[in-house]
């Protein structure tokens, strides 16, 4: 029975802590809406490829270059450079 007992307690422990990473870093999109509203403040539609490069620099797992990536994509839709810098990091807040 003890065995039993340890190995039930040793996988409740390995699963709350793998589990723990996923709920406090919460959902990717989070703080794209920031990065997206500002957008919108000046004037630009937001579709589906604005979307994108905000999410993608409201998502941690993309790495430090992800603020860059982000201006370089809004960029290219014809967000101007000044704009592009400063809606991806509403997306850091």
């Amino acid at each position: 029975m003890p065995i039993r007992r340890a190995i039930r307690w040793t996988t409740s422990a390995l699963l709350a802590v793998a589990l723990v990473p996923l709920i406090a870093v919460g959902p990717a999109h989070a703080n794209s809406g920031h990065c997206q509203a500002y957008l919108r403040s000046q004037g630009y539609t937001v579709g589906p490829k604005s979307i994108h490069a905000c999410t993608w620099a409201a998502n941690p797992n993309n790495g430090p270059s992800r603020g860059a990536q982000c201006r370089d994509m809004l960029i290219h839709i014809g967000v101007g450079q000044y704009h592009a810098i400063a809606a991806c990091r509403e997306a850091f807040r």
